[in-house]
Formats: C-alpha cells, structure tokens, sequence
C-alpha cells in the first residue's frame, strides 16, 4: 500500500526525503535489496526499515555504489548475522559503516557501470537462450503419444 502524507508531515519528515539518485536499501523482510531513485518519481519520505545513501557525485556515482551493495561479497556481510525469528533485519548501521569498498577515480567507476551493464545484457540474452531450450524440451515431452 501507499501512505499519503499531509503537507505539514511531510516538511516535519523533510530530512527523510527522497531525491533523485539516492540508493534505497530494504533493512528488514528482504535484506540487502537496492534501488536508485530514478530521475522522475512521486515525491516521498523512506521508512525505518529503508537505509538511504547519498553519495557525493564528484567522488562516487550512484550506480557504481549501487554495484557495490548488491555484489556478492557485501550482501554476504549484511546479512550474515541478520537477526529476528520472522522478519529477518540487517546487521546495525555501526557495523555497515565499517565496510570499507575501494573507490577508484570517476572514469573507472563510468567504465565499471558500462561493463557490467555489457555484461548484464549477455546474462539476459542467455537466459532468453536457456528458457527457450526450456520450452522445447516441454513440448518435445508434452507431444509424446
């Protein structure tokens, strides 16, 4: 569901704010899942099972952070301790804090995002590939009298 904030709320709340190339991160419930705010959304304030990352841009882009928390080894740490019975919730903030990531010049970073997008493209076409295969095999087995 949506909450709907009235106008005085909502400049209460305006440090929590989002704005556009933000990175989200889920806290609770499905750990670790990161979003950049795109250049066009709805106005809106994150809740406390949201982390926010506000990057400086002359230092880090937003998509290569982005890259960063979703790589494997960091989603290791985030949840390797997570804690809670139903909800699962992601390591204390003090201790992402101490993560520490390299962070190379803005030209490698460009050529990271590109590449990874290069590479995201082949895992798309090769799953497109794959579940093709997939549903030749079915109707193979399914055309058998």
């Amino acid at each position: 569901g949506r909450y709907y904030l009235k106008r005085e709320q909502f400049e209460k709340l305006k440090r929590f704010e989002i704005k556009k190339d933000d990175l989200l991160m889920t806290c609770a419930g499905t750990i670790g899942k990161v979003a950049l705010v795109p250049n066009s959304f709805d106005k809106g304030i994150f809740n406390s099972v949201i982390m926010r990352f506000r990057m400086k841009k002359e230092i880090t882009r937003p998509q290569y952070l982005k890259l960063i928390l979703k790589s494997k080894d960091v989603q290791e740490m985030i949840v390797k301790d997570a804690i809670g019975v139903g909800i699962k919730n992601m390591i204390p903030t003090k201790e992402l804090m101490k993560i520490k990531i390299q962070v190379p010049s803005l030209e490698k970073q460009d050529k990271l995002i590109d590449d990874m997008e290069k590479m995201d493209i082949e895992i798309k076409n090769l799953i497109n590939v794959i579940q093709n295969i997939k549903e030749a095999q079915n109707k193979k087995l399914n055309a058998i009298e």
